[in-house]
């Protein structure tokens, strides 16, 4: 199983490279930790929406909830853990499908 899982990760990491995509770039400028994004934000009522910001943040990815053209996941970092929301709408169908395909769960993290 683990031997198999390996190899799924291997020729997902050459999909995304023949993509023109580096998943794991030399250098990734991480703007903010998910408590400095929850702080920052903490004045928006629930499903508002700040289409406008764009920030860069780094972390594990504990959870994925797809429905249909959207997607909630949340991601973990040291300083805590924040809800995302995609929608294929806002990001386009191309980086959606792109999500859906290659975001996956940190099974390292799953107990």
């Amino acid at each position: 199983m683990l031997k198999e899982f390996k190899e799924q990760r291997l020729n997902e990491i050459q999909e995304l490279r023949s993509m023109g995509i580096e998943p794991y770039p030399y250098k990734f400028e991480k703007e903010l930790t998910a408590r400095e994004i929850r702080e920052k934000y903490d004045y928006l009522q629930a499903g508002e929406v700040l289409e406008s910001e764009k920030l860069s943040f780094a972390g594990r990815v504990m959870s994925i909830r797809h429905h249909g053209k959207t997607a909630f996941f949340h991601m973990k970092d040291d300083t805590g853990r924040i809800q995302a929301y995609i929608r294929a709408d806002s990001v386009g169908k191309e980086k959606m499908d792109l999500f859906k395909r290659h975001v996956k769960i940190d099974r390292k993290s799953v107990v």
